[in-house]
């Protein structure tokens, strides 16, 4: 997918192979952290081993945005997808010398149904939230996807209920050690994957960074979640799985209150680097002991069964923490420049310019490039300040909401989670 990524000619071609990577890589997610579970029966030692498993997020956050932004710097796009396929064929051959087999006692057929319900369902609301802030939140277009979506999402329920081979067993969702935590990941991926796309606007779109110095400046957050995670294991076998993640989940809304709080005169030496650092460590001290939870609470046969709902609440988490936020931060911004933008005259920016500069901060790049006459000066630093301005008040609305988020999720976790497993 990658290689055929590399040989796009459009940005259909680009979509699609993106769209065949994350199929690719949602079938190899699941099947490692089942493997880890049958290759360490003990507790200590899976504890240890799925907190590494954790930590490969944090190396990876900060392997991506550093190696995409230099190869964006000195290469074309083309490299950021040529990269991929030698790594990849080398983790084939890796993987077919090194890991052992490993698979279920059971089978079943396909479950295309379910696979289809809850694809569509989920899509639907992901679009019906990020077109929300033009069509409005409670408009009736974005009441009826919000409809659709729920219909679907309770009808792919009742099928998961009913069918053989579910392709995912929501009645696993009945044992609060296993529900519980994978509502913790939920909500810290959700605000992680938020905040990634707001700090991304801010570096770019405010502090006007390449995408090699975002790269760099994110390091910290990468550094904290590949910290945070191993060290989490240690911290849960003297106070508690439950203690543990109320604690993460709070450092995570503790650095999102402090991202809120980001101005656009705030300097990165501070503020907004200690912002990162307490959400990387909240984040992977959430991560840790939330998965040995979800694994410990399933059965060994049912290994593949908990990892898969594991790594589904992160990516549904994810997306709808970009979806969410980046809409609440879009539907600010538009709504403080967007008059002011419209009032520009065709001959100095064009009716398509206008409408990405309403849409996105990174457009500020463009605005701040563009050649303009120097009688037009002082107007166009005033707009481009405006729109840094409103960019940040978006990320400050969008930052508090997911701190009542992570409050809420903390709470509930606090009451709800058994501290023993004969407690469920």
């Amino acid at each position: 997918m990658s290689g055929l990524g590399a040989l796009s000619t459009g940005l259909g071609q680009v979509i699609a192979a993106r769209a065949g990577m994350g199929v690719f890589a949602a079938a190899v997610f699941p099947a490692t952290l089942a493997l880890l579970i049958h290759l360490f029966p003990e507790a200590r030692p899976r504890a240890a081993a799925i907190a590494l498993w954790t930590a490969m997020a944090g190396v990876a956050v900060a392997i991506g945005p550093v190696t995409g932004g230099y190869l964006l710097r000195y290469f074309s796009w083309h490299s950021v997808f040529w990269i991929n396929v030698p790594v990849a064929l080398a983790a084939v051959v890796a993987v077919l010398v090194v890991v052992p087999e490993s698979r279920s006692a059971r089978g079943g057929r396909l479950d295309v149904m379910g696979i289809a319900l809850s694809l569509v369902a989920v899509t639907t609301l992901v679009w019906t939230i990020i077109e929300a802030p033009k069509h409005g939140w409670l408009s009736g277009i974005s009441l009826a996807g919000y409809a659709i979506s729920l219909a679907l999402l309770v009808a792919y329920a009742a099928w998961e209920l009913r069918v053989d081979s579910p392709v995912l067993n929501v009645r696993l969702f009945r044992i609060r050690r296993f529900s519980i935590p994978a509502v913790a990941i939920t909500v810290s991926y959700f605000c992680a994957f938020g905040f990634l796309f707001l700090i991304t606007q801010y570096f770019q779109g405010v502090k006007e960074y390449s995408a090699l110095e975002f790269g760099i400046h994110s390091l910290p957050f990468a550094a904290a979640v590949g910290i945070g995670a191993p060290a989490a294991t240690l911290v849960a076998q003297r106070l508690g799985v439950t203690a543990t993640i109320v604690t993460g989940l709070l450092t995570l809304a503790a650095g999102m209150y402090l991202a809120g709080r980001v101005t656009v005169e705030t300097p990165y030496l501070g503020t907004v680097l200690v912002s990162m650092v307490l959400m990387g460590i909240g984040f992977g001290v959430v991560q840790g002991p939330a998965t040995a939870a979800i694994m410990n609470a399933v059965p060994e046969a049912e290994a593949g069964a908990g990892s898969a709902v594991n790594d589904t609440t992160r990516e549904v988490g994810g997306t709808l923490g970009v979806a969410v936020l980046g809409s609440i931060m879009t539907s600010v911004y538009t709504d403080r420049v967007g008059a002011r933008i419209d009032a520009i005259p065709n001959a100095i920016m064009t009716p398509e310019q206008k409408s990405i500069a309403r849409d996105t901060p990174i457009s500020v790049l463009e605005v701040v490039r563009a050649p303009i006459n120097s009688l037009f000066a002082g107007a166009k630093a005033d707009l481009v300040h405006a729109m840094k301005t409103a960019a940040m008040a978006g990320a400050q609305t969008a930052s508090f909401v997911a701190v009542g988020a992570l409050l809420a999720c903390a709470l509930a976790v606090a009451v709800l989670l058994p501290r023993r497993a004969g407690r469920d």
